[in-house]
């Protein structure tokens, strides 16, 4: 993401709604971090040493469901998720590479393994609960 893209997406909201939607998407990757560690795997970095871009993709999908929450999908969550990650010069591999923006994850939703996909159903569930909304899967 640009400056100008993450300046833009700022200027659409107040400053109290992008703090809310921060507070919100730190929630969220709180909640992934511990389907991790729970699940063995190694947990990302701590949401304040993300790089900016890594927060602005999860503030951005905050907002998606904050604004449709009873339609928005997982899928429709990674798929955006990939959007943004391939925009920011992320490509397929293997093996996650932050320096070669690598990841295994850009993929079609329906090609992830049952755990990954429950990430982004946790993200889901993390927005609602925090905007009195429920998750209902289809």
């Amino acid at each position: 993401m640009c400056d100008k893209d993450i300046r833009s997406f700022k200027e659409e909201m107040t400053f109290n709604d992008f703090v809310k939607l921060s507070e919100i998407a730190k929630k969220c990757h709180e909640a992934n971090n511990k389907l991790l560690i729970d699940n063995g795997k190694e947990p990302l970095p701590d949401w304040d040493n993300l790089d900016r871009n890594q927060r602005f993709i999860n503030i951005k999908s905050v907002r998606r469901i904050v604004d449709n929450p009873t339609i928005i999908t997982p899928e429709e969550i990674h798929d955006e998720w990939v959007k943004n990650k391939r925009r920011d010069g992320w490509v397929y591999d293997e093996v996650k590479d932050d320096e070669k923006k690598t990841h295994p994850l850009l993929v079609d939703f329906n090609e992830m393994s049952e755990f990954d996909k429950e990430k982004d159903i946790i993200f889901i569930k993390t927005v609602l609960d925090n905007i009195g909304n429920k998750y209902e899967s289809n």
